[in-house]
């Protein structure tokens, strides 16, 4: 299935719901409509895959426009494959019928019956739906000949048991729809721009800066397969493409296009140009005439105050087919007709000839307006234009515009900025050149932790702006990023004094919440530093250390509060929204919630451009890693895990490649692979006391793994019986007992090593207490392992109710956070007990719970969300349960519920 799949996981899941239903003995139509270069066809493909797998039979059929005059073509490529074996099972009249509009041998001469031929159909699915389910897919449903549509609609309306109906069509132009077929229909929207860059680096294996995937998703309009050819030609250009050139393109899309707009008269498409090129296109910019013909050519459509194109497509060809005098003669028209200061600005700038001090000042206030609403990018794509346009006599402005334009690069995560910088460095002095150093710190760092404190260090040495000072100082204090030490904490003490004095309240709430972390203040002074910045909305750098003080001691705060900072970080820039995504999917994983964590370490990745961000590569690589470890998906695991220690390990990411040892040590215990565990484990913790001398706090940007990397290590060494090695990881974690996390973490231990030991008198009150301390906390998966580990020595000291219960418990937790290797585990030891879990019918805890819900009349998506689990558990706990009790429709699930109280306990 692979990459033209992505961003289909809801359509995909609604049509393994449907074969899963079927399967079971169920019946359903599905029709997958959406215009062309959508993807209907691709996702119609794997949902055939899918079928395939399960066993199904797959009738197929691709109608074309050139056959729709063709009576009964449809109909003859779906029966034809297996007409051997269902015309000796029609009744006679049918098998005439069939044969008769098939144009078989032995068929008369006469029109075929239309109602015949119908019945004919049904009967001949039937016949083959009582050996396996049988799927009739047609692709293309718009091109059905009349007959074959009406064969179709008299099927879909009898379907019987093991009968599914699963059809494309397109919703645009001018084709006659399947509307009468009463199917659950699933409409394809246009990609997201992180999909779509997603989309590409599977097709193609590049990653687009993020200002080029926003032009292509803009030129696509979202549809995954115009934008891969026009990836395709950008990839074929021999330059790289400047923020003024239009996208390339390719022949085949333009002469598609090409097609609708040859009907236009030449003044009308002169005069749509305009509208290409304007952000905001209104109906005033066109004449009434060629307003009618374009909107009577399905070419534009008004929307209130706007005007759009019926597709992208059509601006894209337009602006490229337009000379050089054209275009720029149509932005200087433009810039004396828009109102807006930024729009009128760029359409300057795109209208220019050669040098201009007066557009240049002008583009260099407008991007200082982007930049100010959250728009780094286009605040770039601004600025760069205001320094070229700048002319040598204006040398110093030149320069300023030049750094300019790298901080807004910087804030956008776009590249370009490292080459900017190189190239003014020599030339500048002063603040200049602090700035410059200190945004090169920052795009350096990305791909070598070890460079930027040096270059900030240096900045420091020229700078004269006190806020610019308090600036860098935040930076070398950063405890996410560079760690605690006594230097950090007098860049931090040095901050509060800059910021007291400068009276910005943003930076004093970011300063005040650094020395607050550092220093071990209590969270209380984080807090107060939390609300200022909020209040201030001077960024979220004080917000973002209280959240993730919050996860150090377990509280699900931390996630909340990520959860509110991630639309706000997008205006604080993408270095910001970065952040907050990364530590976001490693809570939501640690929250249980690891297909969550896996889309926003996707998402992640996508923003950070991984040949541009060696930083992001590997925390998107690792934190994937852990998600897919809890899913237990670890071949993917074990490979991003890897992936993201040899990139960390290069870099000098000391943190990282402590948390991707741990990751790989989790995959490890994850399968059974205790001895492959243990050696990774024995790297994390060689290198955590070699970072740290083996103070603690060890490096605070490795916190949040730390702890679990120490009691991973601990049940790893447990197993294997090196007790030995077991009692200073968990001292370490006895040090911080103020820390419910670290506390409950280091129960666990002495449970485990206790347990090891042979002691389950103690081993159960240790693991007792941690389970009990879990409780509270927003960690499901430790403390369904302590309930694990508490089982087991319950076991063993004989109290196998007590132990059972323990299992329940845990297995419920498993299944309900997705975790199929750790469910399995707890299931094998129910086994092992004996004796049957509480509830009837076989059901399990969750199966029970998913059961009740869904007779009580709730679909998929609301039990999900109800029980805090993703859609697809729900249908693999469904189908179980129709299994189990031999029930086929939710219909009958509820009168199953209703007479024998199958959910009660």
């Amino acid at each position: 299935m692979g990459s033209d799949l992505v961003g289909r996981d809801e359509e995909l899941a609604a049509i393994t719901h449907l074969l899963l239903r079927v399967a079971a003995g169920g019946s359903g139509c599905c029709l997958i409509e959406g215009a062309v270069g959508i993807g209907k066809t691709a996702l119609w493909n794997a949902a055939l895959e899918l079928a395939g797998q399960r066993g199904f039979l797959v009738l197929k059929a691709h109608p074309v426009e050139a056959e729709t005059a063709y009576s009964f073509a449809a109909v003859a490529d779906l029966l034809r494959p297996v007409l051997d074996e269902v015309l000796k099972g029609l009744p006679a009249p049918q098998k005439v019928a069939i044969e008769t509009a098939l144009l078989i041998d032995g068929g008369n001469d006469r029109a075929p019956d239309p109602h015949a031929v119908s019945m004919a159909a049904l009967t001949a699915l039937e016949l083959l739906a009582k050996k396996r389910p049988v799927v009739v897919a047609v692709d293309d449903a718009q091109w059905l000949d009349s007959p074959s549509r009406m064969t179709l609609q008299f099927v879909a309306r009898r379907l019987t048991a093991r009968m599914a109906l699963l059809m494309t069509e397109r919703t645009e132009g001018h084709v006659e729809p399947t509307t009468q077929l009463e199917c659950e229909r699933l409409t394809l929207r246009p990609l997201s721009a992180g999909a779509l860059q997603q989309f590409i680096h599977e097709r193609m294996g590049v990653a687009l800066p993020r200002p080029t995937l926003l032009r292509l998703h803009e030129a696509s309009g979202g549809y995954p397969l115009y934008a891969l050819e026009i990836a395709r030609a950008l990839r074929a250009r021999s330059s790289d493409l400047a923020v003024t050139d239009p996208l390339p393109v390719p022949g085949n899309l333009r002469q598609l296009v090409a097609r609708r707009l040859a009907a236009i008269s030449p003044e009308t498409r002169s005069e749509l140009l305009g509208v290409a090129s304007s952000a905001r296109p209104a109906p005033a910019l066109l004449s009434p005439e060629a307003l009618q013909e374009a909107i009577a050519a399905e070419v534009i459509a008004v929307e209130g105050a706007r005007v759009r194109f019926t597709h992208p497509l059509f601006a894209s060809v337009l602006w490229v087919e337009a000379s050089s005098a054209e275009r720029r003669a149509v932005h200087r028209k433009l810039a004396d007709l828009v109102g807006d200061e930024e729009e009128a600005a760029r359409h300057l700038a795109l209208a220019a000839t050669g040098p201009d001090e007066i557009i240049a000042a002008r583009l260099e206030r407008a991007a200082a307006r982007a930049r100010g609403r959250g728009a780094p990018t286009a605040a770039a794509e601004l600025m760069e234009r205001a320094r070229e346009l700048t002319p040598e006599a204006h040398r110093v402005d030149r320069l300023r515009r030049a750094v300019d334009a790298a901080d807004f690069l910087v804030a956008a995560r776009s590249p370009g900025a490292e080459q900017l910088l190189e190239a003014v460095l020599p030339a500048t002095t002063g603040n200049l050149r602090a700035r410059a150093l200190q945004l090169l710190a920052v795009g350096r760092g990305l791909n070598d932790n070890r460079a930027a404190p040096p270059l900030l260090e240096e900045a420091l040495e020229h700078v004269e702006d006190p806020m610019l000072e308090l600036r860098i100082r935040l930076q070398l204090s950063d405890p996410i990023l560079r760690g605690t030490s006594d230097r950090s904490i007098v860049h931090a003490v040095r901050a509060v004094e800059l910021a007291e004095r400068g009276g910005d309240a943003g930076l004093m709430a970011a300063a005040a919440g650094t020395r607050a972390a550092l220093q071990g203040k209590p969270i209380e002074d984080l807090e107060r530093a939390a609300r200022i910045e909020e209040l201030s909305r001077g960024g979220v750098q004080a917000r973002l250390l209280l959240a993730w003080l919050h996860l150090a001691r377990g509280s699900d705060a931390g996630r909340v509060l990520l959860n509110s900072l991630l639309d706000e970080s997008l205006a604080a820039g993408l270095r910001a929204h970065n952040t907050v995504m990364s530590m976001l999917a490693y809570a939501e994983a640690r929250a249980g919630n690891p297909r969550r964590a896996k889309l926003l370490a996707n998402e992640f990745l996508l923003y950070s451009v991984p040949e541009q961000n060696k930083t992001g590569e590997s925390g998107g690589l690792g934190i994937r890693a852990y998600a897919e470890a809890c899913l237990g998906e670890l071949s993917d695991a074990r490979r991003d895990a890897d992936a993201s220690m040899r990139i960390a390990d290069a870099a000098g990411f000391a943190g990282r490649s402590i948390q991707t040892r741990g990751v790989l040590g989790f995959v490890g215990l994850s399968g059974s692979d205790v001895d492959r565990a243990a050696a990774y484990f024995r790297e994390a913790v060689a290198r955590l006391f070699t970072a740290d001398q083996g103070r603690w706090p060890p490096l605070a940007h490795t916190r949040l793994a730390v702890p679990t990397v120490l009691a991973d290590a601990v049940e790893a060494l447990a197993k294997l019986g090196r007790l030995e090695e077991t009692r200073p990881l968990t001292d370490w974690l006895e040090r911080d007992p103020g820390n419910p996390w670290h506390s409950a973490l280091a129960a666990y231990c002495r449970g485990l090593t206790a347990a090891a030991r042979g002691d389950q008198d103690r081993a159960q009150a240790e693991l007792g207490e941690a389970t009990g301390r879990f409780g509270p906390l927003a960690l499901p998966l430790d403390h369904g392992r302590a309930l694990l580990a508490l089982s087991a020595a319950q076991r063993r000291g004989r109290r196998k109710s007590d132990a059972r219960q323990s299992l329940q418990r845990a297995l419920e937790i498993f299944d309900g956070i997705d975790a199929p290797l750790w469910a399995a585990s707890a299931r094998r030891e129910l086994a092992r007990i004996g004796g049957r879990p509480r509830g009837e019918a076989g059901l399990t805890a969750s199966e029970r719970r998913v059961a009740e819900l869904v007779a009580s009349g709730r679909t998929n998506k609301e039990v999900a969300a109800a029980l805090f689990i993703s859609a697809k558990t729900v249908e693999g706990h469904l189908a179980n349960v129709y299994t189990k009790l031999g029930v086929r429709s939710r219909a009958e699930l509820a009168r199953k519920v209703a007479s024998e109280k199958i959910c009660t306990p």
